[in-house]
């Protein structure tokens, strides 16, 4: 409770993991699956406290059973819990590597999409928040990595660049492939939440950008390929 209530900025949240290594560790067990609702909460809050730089988030890789326990979370349709998992989880999901096993983790995705399409404003936007980071996260990589092998075209030594850049082409094909995705978003732009539509129009923007299948599939929904573009 202390931990979430001082929401460090990112020197201090910095300092902090530094000088308490074993913080998220401690922290894991506390939003397992099991524990007193109240306390999980406490434990998100904490998280999302200490996550405010991009070396903080990265302290999660390898903490285990953190990944594990956040993706059960996520795919709970919990209104005590998704919506306080989220604020986490879009800032987890920044970086790509825990964007990818968010992305790969059985369940999750399909379980937003679900999520997504209820009559409830606050598990709807919770899950599009996630659900247009992760999209936005593997857009951001993959054209970061496209520039870098472009630069870097020729050098043997750059390797790892162009894997990353077969990394996140698959992963946004995750996105473009999937014909429900596609449709929930489509489904999404006429959603009686105005900020739902607006995430939804901006997953869809990004995906189309990246990917040809996914905007000639669009082209069979005349009102929602309008709203894309404009």
């Amino acid at each position: 409770g202390i931990l979430a209530s001082l929401s460090p900025d990112e020197q201090a949240a910095q300092k902090l993991l530094a000088d308490e290594p074993g913080l998220l560790a401690a922290l894991t067990p506390l939003f397992a699956d099991g524990t007193a609702v109240q306390m999980r909460i406490r434990a998100l809050r904490a998280l999302r406290a200490l996550a405010r730089g991009s070396k903080q988030v990265a302290a999660a890789h390898g903490v285990p059973d953190l990944h594990r326990n956040l993706m059960e979370i996520l795919k709970l349709q919990s209104m005590e819990l998704l919506p306080v998992a989220s604020d986490y989880a879009v800032v987890y999901v920044t970086d790509y590597k825990l964007c990818t096993l968010t992305l790969q983790h059985p369940g999750v995705l399909m379980s937003l999409m679900l999520t997504a399409r209820l009559l409830d404003h606050r598990l709807c936007v919770s899950a599009l928040r996630i659900i247009q980071a992760i999209a936005l996260s593997v857009e951001s990589a993959r054209t970061a990595a496209a520039l870098q092998t472009k630069v870097d075209r020729g050098d043997a030594k750059k390797r790892p660049l162009q894997d990353d850049a077969v990394s996140t082409a698959e992963q946004m094909k995750q996105f473009s492939t999937n014909t429900y995705l596609l449709s929930t978003l489509c489904h999404l732009l006429g959603s009686v939440f105005p900020e739902a539509a607006a995430m939804a129009a901006d997953v869809l923007r990004a995906v189309c950008l990246s990917s040809p299948e996914a905007l000639q599939w669009l082209r069979g929904d005349e009102d929602a390929l309008g709203t894309v573009v404009r």
